[in-house]
């Protein structure tokens, strides 16, 4: 009979001892899903944001001119967790070889090197669980698309 109550007593600790191996390994499923679907969602978002930064690039290639400038805005209800901002400006370029510099011959009637061209930044912005995450695309365009203002004026907007 004493032998039979050490036997029970066994395969009580036996049983608990299981029932904590299968609690912890159920915590680490439930915690590795919660992960997974986090880095789901997560990933999901950087894409929306690719689409939405397209959103706002394509309006600013098909203008002729562009103004130097930034612009800030959100997607309303559309898309109320991401907000958009862009900026224009003019970015100078290292001059190697100037165009009086090249021998006579040489280039073939080339246009000299341009000395700036200009670079559309768009960033999307969203949160997701209290933390901040966004994407920044970067372009460049033409000098010829580039608005400059001659040296100490104005644009003609604005003198008027």
């Amino acid at each position: 009979m004493r032998q039979r109550q050490r036997r029970n007593g066994y395969i009580l600790m036996e049983t608990i001892v299981a029932v904590a191996v299968l609690a912890i390994g159920v915590l680490a499923v439930n915690r590795a899903l919660h992960q997974a679907l986090l880095t789901r969602a997560i990933s999901h978002d950087y894409t929306q944001a690719r689409f939405l930064i397209e959103e706002v690039l394509m309006p600013l290639e098909m203008q002729p001119i562009l103004v130097p400038g930034s612009k800030a805005g959100s997607f309303g209800d559309k898309h109320p967790r991401f907000q958009w901002s862009y900026e224009i400006k003019k970015v100078e370029l290292a001059q190697t070889v100037s165009a009086g510099a090249l021998p006579a011959g040489v280039g073939g009637g080339l246009k000299p090197p341009v000395e700036y061209l200009g670079k559309i930044a768009v960033t999307v912005s969203w949160t997701r669980m209290e933390r901040k995450y966004e994407r920044t695309v970067e372009t460049l365009i033409s000098p010829e698309k580039l608005y400059v203002a001659p040296e100490g004026g104005a644009p003609a907007d604005e003198e008027a």
